[in-house]
């Protein structure tokens, strides 16, 4: 295994044992994680082409950017559309295997993305000295990156089968001790 192999399998382990630990926890799977990712990437190709009439980040946006942003919703919304069609089966209680993209991308790329996202995280101290913009908006525009790379790596994760999440067990035993309680009776005169 070269040193790239190594890192990939490194980075999804971790991904893939958190991504297990949130969906025992709230029942939600890998897919929606990366649906999450993929949607602040959207946002941000939004917010960006938004930026060229309303400054909300510490750049300027060109014209370019407003062309650039539909394509970019496009192919990002593509992503969070084959996500959601990759949770349908499991939960239909389908036993076919969902075919994923991401499962066969490439490590080199996977881990480049991983490591230019590492690299502006590093950046992140200084937007918050920065007059120009809001702090939210800078800050997701910067992390852009780091949201592809997760993104990619929670859609290349196999999701547990569905079963009862730990929320939804609380719930309902806190639900079942509220049945058992019985209805407060007026005091007899």
């Amino acid at each position: 295994m070269n040193f790239i192999q190594v890192v990939d399998t490194f980075v999804l382990k971790h991904i893939t044992k958190f991504s297990h630990w949130f969906q025992r926890l709230t029942g939600k799977t890998c897919y929606f994680l990366a649906k999450v990712m993929f949607s602040m990437v959207v946002a941000d190709a939004v917010i960006n082409a938004c930026n060229y009439w309303i400054r909300v980040i510490y750049h300027e946006s060109s014209i370019s950017d407003i062309i650039i942003a539909p394509i970019l919703v496009f192919i990002w919304g593509n992503f969070i559309y084959n996500m959601d069609e990759s949770d349908r089966p499991l939960f239909a209680g389908e036993r076919t295997k969902v075919w994923n993209n991401f499962v066969n991308f490439p490590s080199a790329l996977k881990v480049f993305f991983f490591v230019i996202g590492l690299c502006s995280l590093l950046t992140l101290p200084r937007l918050f000295f920065m007059k120009d913009g809001f702090w939210f908006f800078n800050i997701n525009h910067n992390l852009i990156i780091v949201y592809i790379s997760l993104g990619i790596y929670f859609a290349s994760v196999d999701p547990l089968p569905p079963g009862i999440s730990k929320v939804r067990e609380w719930i309902e035993s806190f639900n079942a001790g509220f049945q058992k309680l019985q209805p407060l009776r007026p005091p007899a005169k």
